[in-house]
């Protein structure tokens, strides 16, 4: 039959000698516990107390804190405890939202897609309205210069046209003179044939 001080797990076996050191603070073949850093805070019970094992803690040690001290975890797992739950009831709104922002961000992308075709179409038809107005600038150029040409040549026309108009009145009147001269010769050569 085990001593009463010798430590125990809740199955009835032997407790290890780690969790008995974080009980007393030293090892079982140091002898009488020596008070450390951990155990001069707080008032250790008599080892004659079986040392069980709760969650993974020394009971010895829980039963030396502080009221408050436990009251403190149990709230801290406690509100862990609410922190993950709300986090669990979060998440699918989360999730939801994400989905929703990647979705408006997609649209988005596609009407910037098409936003940017159409600035695409407008700025190759200016390309091609500036082509045609230089084409237009470069035809009335052309235009006028035909214009100008054609006014020159009905200039010299008409100087043509003035110049010979003139030179056939000059002959008109050579033949009239000649005419005439002719007219006196045949009435001379009349009046030598009546004679």
């Amino acid at each position: 039959m085990a001593d009463s001080t010798t430590p125990h797990s809740e199955d009835g076996g032997e407790s290890s000698d780690t969790c008995f050191q974080q009980c007393s603070g030293s090892k079982l073949t140091d002898g009488p516990p020596q008070e450390s850093q951990l155990t001069a805070s707080f008032a250790l019970v008599p080892m004659t107390t079986p040392v069980t094992v709760e969650d993974g803690y020394c009971t010895p040690f829980f039963r030396t804190m502080p009221s408050d001290v436990r009251e403190r975890l149990d709230t801290a797992e406690h509100k862990i405890e609410r922190l993950e739950d709300v986090i669990k009831e979060c998440e699918p709104r989360t999730t939801a939202q994400a989905l929703t922002i990647q979705k408006v961000l997609s649209q988005g992308d596609k009407s910037l897609e098409a936003k940017g075709a159409q600035i695409t179409k407008i700025e190759t038809g200016l390309s091609e309205l500036r082509k045609a107005q230089l084409d237009l600038r470069d035809s009335k150029e052309t235009l006028s210069d035909g214009m100008s040409f054609m006014h020159k040549e009905l200039a010299h026309i008409c100087d043509q046209t003035t110049y010979l108009s003139s030179l056939m009145d000059m002959q008109a009147a050579d033949l009239h003179a000649e005419l005439d001269g002719l007219n006196e010769q045949v009435s001379e050569l009349r009046n030598l044939l009546i004679w």
